[in-house]
């Protein structure tokens, strides 16, 4: 039942972002990144798990034989259709499912990867199973998400639920380092990067109520080189910025 309420909360909350979030720029940062780190190449099979628009989907497809991508809400996968008609791309197809589990066979795919979706999972730990469960022997396993220190945890899950309900708790590199131990995976590797949104940007993506906007607003101005949130809160020429540590995670799965 917790699921089911969750997956309603992760839906609703989407359906309402849905147009705008292709079009907010840091959303689309570091894809060159992950492209490069991935090794992509024309006969790779795809899969990106809460693909939401289809930012990344559509990034690999560029470059693979064929991407599928897996979302749970409806109105993302309309604005990843768009997106993919946008680019021109004939070789991907959309699922409409819950990530758990993965309605795919073993090793189905040569590249698994997802982004900014495991802080909205309830059971992480077995999705990243199923992300192991279908990538093919030899291929890749990516993860891709904000990750901070332990410390700033309670903090960081305090505003981001003001602005997203359906966030279940942010990650920390400690965590990812774990998840990433699995022992049919090896290779590991790792980059990060800041991610700079505005506030009135962030605000503006955003469906709160006035209240919880006064909050998460009240929250960044107390937080200004502080860290504390561990967003790196900044006052720039009058303006608040913030820089989300998002990190990228990538191992091969052995082929024995």
């Amino acid at each position: 039942m917790e699921r089911l309420q969750h997956n309603q909360i992760i839906k609703e909350q989407f359906a309402k972002q849905a147009v705008g979030y292709s079009a907010v720029k840091a959303h689309g940062e570091a894809l060159s990144t992950l492209i490069e780190m991935s090794g992509v190449h024309q006969n790779d099979l795809v899969l990106d798990l809460a693909c939401g628009s289809g930012i990344v989907s559509c990034a690999f497809a560029k470059h693979a034989k064929h991407v599928t991508g897996i979302d749970i809400t409806p109105e993302m996968l309309d604005q990843a259709r768009q997106l993919q008609t946008q680019n021109k791309l004939s070789n991907m197809d959309w699922v409409l499912a819950d990530v758990d589990p993965l309605p795919f066979m073993d090793h189905q795919f040569s590249i698994v990867v997802t982004r900014f979706s495991f802080h909205h999972f309830l059971a992480y730990e077995k999705i990243f199973e199923q992300m192991v469960r279908v990538c093919a022997p030899g291929g890749v396993v990516m993860v891709v998400d904000v990750a901070v220190p332990a410390s700033k945890c309670s903090a960081y899950d305090q505003m981001e639920k003001l602005r997203d309900p359906s966030h279940t708790g942010v990650l920390t590199p400690q965590i990812f380092r774990h998840l990433f131990s699995h022992p049919l995976l090896t290779d590991f590797k790792t980059a990060d990067y800041k991610m700079n949104i505005s506030l009135n940007t962030q605000l503006a993506a955003s469906y709160m109520t006035d209240e919880n906007k006064k909050k998460f607003r009240q929250l960044i101005y107390d937080d200004i080189y502080k860290n504390n949130l561990g967003v790196s809160a900044s006052l720039i020429n009058n303006h608040y910025e913030l820089y989300y540590p998002v990190h990228i995670y990538m191992a091969t799965k052995t082929k024995t």
